[in-house]
């Protein structure tokens, strides 16, 4: 029935909602060949600056996040039944986990290997140091990834950050590219390769949304999740073997 009361004046003042901030893309494995291709990666492999190497190589082959890899300890990356791993957490000062879901141990991916992750962590061990990227410091927030988002985002050889320096355009059709874009490409690649969906929310930490799984179902084991994990691979050109002098 109509109703006898205009109450259209109720609807004066409604904005329209505006669009949110664009989603976030995957890179291209033609961005990936720009990021890996340049002569920092080639040749001198960012001498003196290593977490400039490695932080970029963790993030594609682990698919964590950027505060994940940055607060890292030493005593983090350890064995577990013979399988170094990545352990995820909030033990210790100025460490912070997105929510429960993201504590976790992920094996560490056959390709860190082959390029010297071990070689580099012995290096870090033998300064004494306790945290995997000594040269970090924690902003205000405690969040000690300032260093890699000025490097990757803003400022890099007159550029705007390592990412315009490789040539690589920040916004597609698909969405912005950001560091937070090889999150992305894990999970997406995974997709692509039909890889087991469940060992993946394991390793990115993502909740399974399943009762089944969260609560009766226990995680898989760390040699299931390495056999997964390496089968994941991208068409790049890989970075040149790290080596000490680098450091």
């Amino acid at each position: 029935r109509f109703l006898d009361t205009d109450y259209s004046g109720m609807l004066k003042g409604i904005v329209k909602k505006t669009k949110g901030p664009a989603p976030i893309a995957a890179f291209t494995t033609n961005d990936l060949n720009k990021i890996f291709s340049v002569d920092e990666y080639q040749n001198a492999c960012f001498r003196k600056y290593p977490f400039r190497y490695w932080v970029t190589i963790i993030a594609l082959y682990s698919g964590m996040r950027l505060r994940e890899i940055c607060q890292l300890d030493l005593e983090d990356i350890y064995e577990v039944e013979s399988v170094l791993v990545f352990s995820i957490n909030d033990n210790g000062d100025n460490k912070n986990i997105k929510n429960e879901s993201s504590r976790r141990i992920l094996p560490v991916h056959k390709t860190l290997l082959k390029l010297g992750f071990k070689a580099y962590l012995e290096q870090v061990k033998k300064i004494n140091a306790t945290k995997v990227f000594p040269d970090f410091t924690t902003d205000q927030y405690g969040d000690p990834s300032r260093k890699v988002s000025r490097f990757w985002n803003s400022d890099y050889k007159s550029k705007n950050g390592f990412m315009d320096y490789a040539g690589i355009e920040k916004h597609s059709p698909q969405g912005k590219k950001v560091f937070h874009s090889f999150r992305h490409t894990f999970i997406n690649q995974w997709k692509q390769k039909q890889l087991d969906s469940q060992i993946l929310k394991e390793l990115v930490g993502h909740s399974k949304s399943d009762m089944t799984f969260d609560h009766y179902g226990k995680d898989f084991n760390i040699k299931t999740k390495q056999k997964e994990l390496n089968k994941l691979n991208f068409d790049v050109e890989l970075p040149r073997v790290w080596e000490k002098r680098f450091y």
